[in-house]
């Protein structure tokens, strides 16, 4: 089991280097090392990972021209050729000697932060007014805290997930959180429509950080996702990070998912399938059984296969 923890841990990490020192992404996005450009995205290499960006504007940093930025493959994906964007940016690597940066234009590569998994945003008026705004003037704003939890119903995916992040890595400083406005959270991690990895990073927090969030209402939350959730969305990376917060969520009440339900997690990638069979174990089921019904799907993944098989002849070979 430390392996898929570990990999829980990583995957809600957007940026997994910085996991130790995370900051609410406003204020890591205004550090003096993040170069800012506002200007057009151009073209799109796809083999190399990387997209060609025409600077208009220099926001931050000495960007200039027309310049190479790598992309991880998931995001880049959904990237086209088109104008009017917002960059966050930097061609920092680390250096020979410990503890030291360098720069490497070869490298540079658009920045991901806690609640933002790709910073190329819209350019308009809006945006640079948040974006490019002092965070901490912001936030010792009387207007900040009912901004942050209206960003939650924002509309714009990409914004509602920023906001999370900002919820998240300000959740003592925001509290304490009336009814309603726990609601709001719990209305958000249930919406379907709301960014995946949003809603996983607010349930976690409700469940590893109670009672700041409430008292405990996430179990029952994340038992409806695991009812709902599609195992076919399981490939994006939003959804995987939901599925495992679901999951570890739900393991400390593991009689609060339906045995049904379960069951059809079994039948998930070998990951998920891993958790599954153990919360099985912890309900006082037959793991065995569960495991035989789940083996007879005629179209089960076959790596999810593979690991059941296994793990079958380990229940067996406990059992005698």
């Amino acid at each position: 089991m430390k392996h898929v923890i570990w990999l829980l841990l990583a995957m809600l990490c957007t940026n997994v280097a910085s996991a130790v020192d995370l900051q609410p992404p406003l204020l890591a996005m205004s550090s003096g090392q993040v170069q800012v450009a506002a200007g057009d995205i151009v073209g799109i290499d796809r083999d190399a990972g990387k997209i060609r960006f025409a600077v208009k504007e220099t926001l931050r940093g000495d960007a200039d021209g027309e310049i190479a930025l790598l992309v991880d493959p998931g995001p880049l994906k959904t990237l086209s050729v088109d104008r009017g964007y917002l960059v966050f940016f930097s061609d920092l690597t680390k250096g020979a000697k410990p503890r030291t940066l360098v720069r490497n234009r070869e490298r540079a590569h658009v920045l991901s932060f806690e609640g933002v998994s790709l910073a190329l945003f819209r350019d308009n008026a809006a945006q640079r007014e948040l974006l490019l705004s002092n965070p901490l003037e912001l936030a010792a704003k009387p207007g900040y805290r009912d901004r942050v939890l209206a960003g939650l119903n924002s509309g714009d995916a990409q914004m509602a997930d920023l906001w999370s992040g900002e919820l998240a890595l300000r959740a003592d400083r925001l509290s304490p959180y009336s009814p309603a406005e726990i609601e709001r959270i719990r209305d958000f991690i249930a919406s379907p429509t709301a960014p995946p990895a949003g809603r996983a990073r607010l349930l976690l927090l409700a469940h590893d950080r109670q009672p700041v969030l409430g008292e405990e209402w996430f179990s029952a939350s994340a038992a409806a996702l695991l009812a709902h959730l599609p195992l076919e969305t399981l490939h994006e990376p939003g959804f995987q990070q939901l599925a495992f917060a679901a999951l570890t969520v739900v393991g400390g009440r593991p009689d609060t998912v339906a045995p049904e339900v379960l069951e059809r997690w079994v039948g998930a990638p070998p990951v998920f399938a891993e958790l599954a069979v153990a919360l099985v174990g912890r309900q006082g089921r037959d793991r065995a059984a569960v495991i035989t019904r789940v083996l007879e799907q005629v179209h089960l993944r076959s790596d999810t296969r593979t690991y059941l098989e296994a793990e079958l002849r380990r229940a067996n070979a406990a059992a005698n």
